[in-house]
C-alpha cells in the first residue's frame, strides 16, 4: 500500500483548506481523470456542531452523532432512526438539515478562493461527509469517482487540535491535510481511458532513453564508454552494451528501450553516425561535437513513425 499525503501546518485560514482541495483536484487532473469522472464532496464539522447546539443535544453525544452521519448513506434508514432517537433526534430532522445546507453557508468561506481558480464546479456540498476520525475540527472533504461507484479516492480536512494532542501540548498549531491511497486510485485509472493515455505517456517517458550507443567496432569500446559518460554528464539518458554484442541485437536493444537515437561507434571514428530511430534518418558527427549535436537534435520535435 502506497499513500500520497499533503499537509499544511501552522495556518488556520480558509486559504489553506482551499489550497489542499485545489491540490487534490490538480493531482486528479494530472492523472488524466477529467471533471466528468470525479467530484469533491465537501462539508464542515462546524455545521454539525452548530446543529447539535441548536437542537439542545448534549456535547457528549457529538462523537456518536458524527459516526451516525458518517455511515448514514450505508446504513438502513430504520437503524439510523433508532440510533438518532437514542440521542434525542429524528432522521427527518437530520435529513431536512442536510438538504438545506448549500455552498452559501458561512462554513464554506473557502468558496471564493476555489471559484477564483475555476475549481468550484468540481465541488458538491454534502453534509454527510464528516470523516469518521474524531480529530477533524472544520473543513472535511473526499474525492469520489462519478461513474464506477468506488470508495473515496482521497480524503482529508482540518484538524487544528491533533498536533497538540500528539505532542502533549508542546506543538499546538492549526493544521489541515489529505491523503490519497494507491488502491482505489489504481482501479479508477484502469477504468478511465484518459488516465490510461496519460499513464502510457508517463511510462514511456520514465523508461525511454535519449540514445543508445552502438559499438560496431570493439576496438572503439573505450572511446564509446568515454562518450557515454560525457553525454550522461550533460544530463542525457544513455545506455550501451556491456559486452561484445552483434550490431543487430544492439539496434534491437535501442528499439526496446524506446531510444530516439542510436550513436554508432565504428571504424570511421572519430566520426560517429547518429541515427534518428523515429524519423529513420542519420547524420555523421565528429566526436568532439557529439554532445552539442545530440542535445540540438533532442530539442527538435520527433517526427516519423512511432516506435512500436
Amino acid at each position: 500500500f502506497i499513500q500520497f499525503n499533503a499537509d499544511i501546518l501552522g495556518d488556520n485560514s480558509p486559504a489553506a483548506d482551499a489550497e489542499l482541495i485545489a491540490l487534490a483536484i490538480d493531482v486528479m487532473l494530472e492523472f488524466g481523470v477529467s471533471s466528468e469522472d470525479f467530484v469533491i464532496r465537501l462539508s464542515n464539522r462546524e455545521i454539525w456542531t452548530q446543529f447539535l447546539s441548536d437542537q439542545n443535544i448534549p456535547e457528549e453525544h457529538t462523537t456518536a452523532f458524527l459516526q451516525i452521519i458518517d455511515k448514514i448513506e450505508r446504513t438502513k434508514p430504520e437503524e439510523t432512526e433508532k440510533k438518532l432517537t437514542e440521542i434525542g433526534l429524528s432522521l427527518e430532522t437530520v435529513r431536512a438539515f442536510m438538504d438545506s445546507t448549500d455552498g452559501d453557508h458561512p462554513a464554506f468561506d473557502l468558496r471564493a478562493n476555489l471559484e477564483a481558480r475555476g475549481f468550484w464546479s468540481y465541488v458538491r456540498i454534502d453534509a454527510s461527509i464528516v470523516r469518521g476520525l474524531a480529530y477533524y475540527t472544520g473543513t472535511v472533504f473526499e474525492v469520489f469517482d462519478l461513474k464506477h461507484g468506488l470508495r473515496a479516492v482521497a480524503g482529508g480536512g482540518r484538524y487544528d487540535k491533533l498536533c497538540a494532542l500528539m505532542s502533549d501540548g508542546k506543538a499546538d498549531m492549526p493544521a489541515a491535510g489529505f491523503a490519497m491511497g494507491d488502491v482505489v486510485l489504481g482501479i479508477l485509472l484502469s477504468r478511465t481511458p484518459g488516465a490510461q493515455f496519460k499513464l502510457t505517456d508517463a511510462l514511456h517517458n520514465a523508461f525511454s532513453i535519449d540514445a543508445y550507443v552502438v559499438i560496431a567496432d570493439e576496438a572503439r569500446r573505450l572511446n564509446a564508454i568515454a562518450a557515454v559518460q560525457t553525454l550522461r554528464n550533460a544530463g542525457l539518458k544513455i545506455e550501451h552494451p556491456f559486452t561484445a554484442t552483434k550490431v543487430g541485437k544492439q539496434f534491437q536493444a535501442a528499439e526496446d528501450r524506446k531510444a530516439r537515437f542510436a550513436i554508432v561507434f565504428g571504424a570511421e571514428f572519430p566520426t560517429v553516425v547518429v541515427k534518428n530511430l523515429v524519423a529513420r534518418s542519420q547524420s555523421e558527427v565528429n566526436i568532439e561535437d557529439l554532445a552539442f549535436e545530440l542535445q540540438r537534435l533532442l530539442s527538435e520535435p520527433a517526427v516519423g513513425p512511432l516506435i512500436a
